[in-house]
């Protein structure tokens, strides 16, 4: 009989970026980045005391942003 593990295979980690790498692809400042993360308009992974965030909130913030 084949042994077939438990646990379910973890979904595929997405590219987590940096509040810099962030703020220097929308061509805003910093602050702006955190501003939007405190105002609840950019979705934000908190791990430890640093804030990422993943590239799918990033690009749902950039459709939600067109006019």
């Amino acid at each position: 009989m084949k042994d077939t593990p438990l646990e379910k295979p973890l979904p595929p980690v997405q590219p987590m970026r940096t509040v810099a790498d962030v703020a220097a692809r929308l061509q805003v400042h910093t602050k702006t980045v955190r501003r939007l993360i405190e105002a609840g308009e950019l979705h934000v992974h908190q791990i430890g005391r640093q804030h990422r965030i993943a590239e799918d909130d990033l690009l749902a913030f950039i459709a939600r942003s067109r006019k």
